[in-house]
Protein backbone atom coordinates (compact mmCIF):
# COMPACT_ATOMS: atom_id res chain seq x y z
CA UNK A 1 0.00 0.00 0.00
CA UNK A 2 1.31 3.43 -0.92
CA UNK A 3 0.71 6.69 0.87
CA UNK A 4 -1.72 9.08 -0.79
CA UNK A 5 -0.36 12.15 -2.52
CA UNK A 6 -1.87 15.43 -3.69
CA UNK A 7 -2.19 13.95 -7.18
CA UNK A 8 -4.60 11.34 -5.82
CA UNK A 9 -7.04 14.13 -4.97
CA UNK A 10 -6.67 16.22 -8.13
CA UNK A 11 -10.14 15.10 -9.25
CA UNK A 12 -11.67 17.37 -6.60
CA UNK A 13 -10.76 20.51 -8.55
CA UNK A 14 -12.57 19.26 -11.64
CA UNK A 15 -15.47 17.52 -9.87
CA UNK A 16 -17.85 20.44 -9.51
CA UNK A 17 -18.17 24.10 -8.75
CA UNK A 18 -19.06 23.14 -5.17
CA UNK A 19 -15.60 21.72 -4.53
CA UNK A 20 -13.89 24.62 -6.30
CA UNK A 21 -15.82 27.15 -4.24
CA UNK A 22 -15.05 25.30 -1.00
CA UNK A 23 -11.34 25.06 -1.77
CA UNK A 24 -11.18 28.70 -2.82
CA UNK A 25 -12.63 29.98 0.44
CA UNK A 26 -10.78 27.55 2.69
CA UNK A 27 -13.27 24.86 3.61
CA UNK A 28 -12.04 21.35 4.22
CA UNK A 29 -13.85 18.08 3.79
CA UNK A 30 -13.88 15.16 6.18
CA UNK A 31 -15.50 11.85 5.32
CA UNK A 32 -17.32 10.35 8.29
CA UNK A 33 -19.02 7.00 8.44
CA UNK A 34 -21.53 5.63 10.93
CA UNK A 35 -23.07 8.79 12.39
CA UNK A 36 -25.88 11.03 11.24
CA UNK A 37 -25.16 14.61 10.13
CA UNK A 38 -26.96 15.92 13.24
CA UNK A 39 -24.85 13.72 15.53
CA UNK A 40 -21.63 14.80 13.82
CA UNK A 41 -22.49 18.49 14.16
CA UNK A 42 -23.50 18.03 17.82
CA UNK A 43 -20.27 16.17 18.58
CA UNK A 44 -18.22 18.85 16.84
CA UNK A 45 -19.94 21.55 18.88
CA UNK A 46 -21.31 23.32 15.81
CA UNK A 47 -23.70 26.20 16.43
CA UNK A 48 -26.81 26.10 14.25
CA UNK A 49 -27.20 29.29 12.25
CA UNK A 50 -29.52 28.81 9.33
CA UNK A 51 -30.66 26.28 6.78
CA UNK A 52 -29.79 26.45 3.09
CA UNK A 53 -31.29 24.39 0.31
CA UNK A 54 -28.91 23.86 -2.59
CA UNK A 55 -25.44 25.10 -3.35
CA UNK A 56 -26.53 28.40 -4.90
CA UNK A 57 -28.32 29.40 -1.70
CA UNK A 58 -25.36 28.24 0.39
CA UNK A 59 -22.90 30.34 -1.63
CA UNK A 60 -25.17 33.39 -1.45
CA UNK A 61 -25.63 33.01 2.34
CA UNK A 62 -21.93 32.47 2.88
CA UNK A 63 -21.09 35.58 0.88
CA UNK A 64 -23.50 37.68 2.92
CA UNK A 65 -22.06 36.39 6.20
CA UNK A 66 -18.43 36.82 5.16
CA UNK A 67 -18.60 39.97 3.08
CA UNK A 68 -21.77 41.77 4.18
Amino acid sequence: MTSPSAADYGWIRSASSVFNYALEIGYTMTLVRGVSPAELLRTAGADPCDTCVGIDEFIREHGEIMFG
